[in-house]
């Protein structure tokens, strides 16, 4: 009789254990859960913004607009900028916005080997006035924009007509201000002396670009 209490006292002191083991292992993945759910939901935007005409940056920054448009400045009143004209170009022109209180940020931008601000500016005002191949996928006015800044654009280019194929790092400031200045594309070469004009009639995006951006 006493060894059968004794039997069913440790059953139950086994049962209770395992359970209260198993509400311990419960509680702490729940804790586990939730840590992660807030550190993955919780983030700390650490970027320093700034209205355009307070000019905080300088000639070769790199700026971002709130919903993400890059931009090059060639001087403190002056940036390049790219857009979509109509549904199968892009426009690359340089604006003034002395008067827009649009938020921008500067955004760190690692220089490639051989590549410099000096080139950066060369390379946006060389650009600037006509119209290039636009793509979905690759040739998007960003991608115009990354290649501007880092004179070579880091993603596969499945439009043939992209003409960012070129690794522009070991070009010279003066190749790029020459009148034969070149972009390539598959299979070919874009003198950009010979790329369409833009209508100058229609870049009243240059003084209310920034207000819809």
């Amino acid at each position: 009789m006493i060894v059968k209490s004794l039997k069913r006292i440790g059953r139950s002191e086994t049962r209770h254990n395992f359970y209260h083991s198993r509400s311990i292992h419960q509680l702490l993945l729940t804790i586990l859960f939730q840590l992660l759910l807030l550190s993955t939901t919780v983030k700390v935007d650490a970027t320093v913004w700034g209205s355009f005409n307070a000019k905080f940056y300088g000639p070769g920054d790199v700026l971002k607009t709130k919903n993400g448009r890059l931009l090059a400045a060639i001087s403190r009143d002056e940036v390049v900028m790219a857009t979509l004209h109509g549904k199968k170009n892009i426009e690359i022109f340089i604006a003034t916005h002395d008067k827009s209180r649009t938020k921008v940020a500067i955004v760190p931008a690692k220089l490639k080997p051989g590549w410099s601000p000096a080139k950066r500016i060369a390379l946006g005002k060389r650009l600037a006035g006509r119209l290039y191949p636009y793509g979905m996928i690759s040739c998007t006015e960003n991608d115009y924009m990354k290649y501007i800044i880092s004179g070579k654009l880091n993603k596969p280019i499945t439009n043939p007509a992209c003409p960012l194929r070129r690794d522009l790092t070991q070009v010279s400031v003066e190749e790029i201000n020459s009148e034969c200045f070149w972009l390539e594309r598959k299979g070919g070469q874009h003198i950009v002396n010979e790329l369409p004009e833009a209508d100058p009639d229609l870049l009243v995006k240059e003084t209310i670009f920034l207000k819809h951006y």
